[in-house]
């Protein structure tokens, strides 16, 4: 529990068919002793405070973060929460139509991702971007040749949102030597990146950078 309550909250509307996902729990928090979560967010009225602008404080209102995050849009839809380590601070940020909140350390973070059942929310187009992720942008989906040219990369998953994503992706196993469609999330900077030798490529250690991105493994 925090040791005061805040007072900035968030609140937008949502407007369309919901999709229904059967047997899940409607989202709200992240049960304090869940490592993962998978729930679903209703069309309609939504409201809650966030902070942090991904990963987000665990007590921050999952469907908000999840329409901050671009995972879900006006249709709602099933989601999954994963719980993270804790961050030393969060950075609050205004995107999709939703402003997050600043906050110091807490304990615990999360992540909001889409579930193979979410609807689809693009906010970039699929041309090929897979040189870098773009700044600013939620997700990237991009078309990878076979046999890619490799390109720089550094971290590890994450990623530097200046890595070559398709070699990113060979690297970290999301795809093999004949390429493929992949879809790209975008994450805030890290203090440090470690790169490793996997799948046969080696990425490169990096200290701060602004911007980081990661695979979206429930993407089909």
């Amino acid at each position: 529990m925090r040791g005061f309550v805040k007072v900035f909250a968030v609140g937008f509307g949502v407007s369309g068919g919901a999709v229904a996902a059967q047997d899940l729990p409607e989202c709200g928090i992240m049960p304090d002793d869940a490592r993962s979560l998978r729930c679903t967010c209703p069309a309609g009225v939504a409201s809650g405070s966030v902070w942090g602008s991904g990963p987000y404080t665990a007590d921050s209102a999952i469907c908000a973060a999840g329409v901050h995050a671009g995972v879900i849009g006006t249709a709602g839809g099933p989601v999954i929460v994963i719980r993270r380590p804790g961050q030393d601070s969060y950075q609050g940020s205004e995107a999709n139509g939703v402003t997050t909140s600043n906050w110091g350390s807490y304990e615990f973070s999360i992540d909001v991702r889409r579930t193979k059942d979410t609807p689809a929310v693009e906010t970039a187009s699929s041309e090929n971007l897979c040189n870098g992720f773009p700044s600013g942008e939620t997700y990237v989906t991009c078309d990878c040749p076979a046999n890619p040219d490799e390109g720089s990369v550094w971290g590890s998953d994450p990623y530097t949102s200046d890595s070559d994503i398709c070699t990113a992706a060979l690297h970290v196993g999301y795809i093999e030597a004949d390429g493929g469609t992949v879809r790209v999330i975008g994450i805030q900077g890290l203090d440090a990146y470690l790169g490793t030798t996997v799948n046969g490529i080696t990425t490169q250690s990096w200290s701060s950078y602004s911007e980081s991105f990661v695979f979206d493994w429930n993407h089909e």
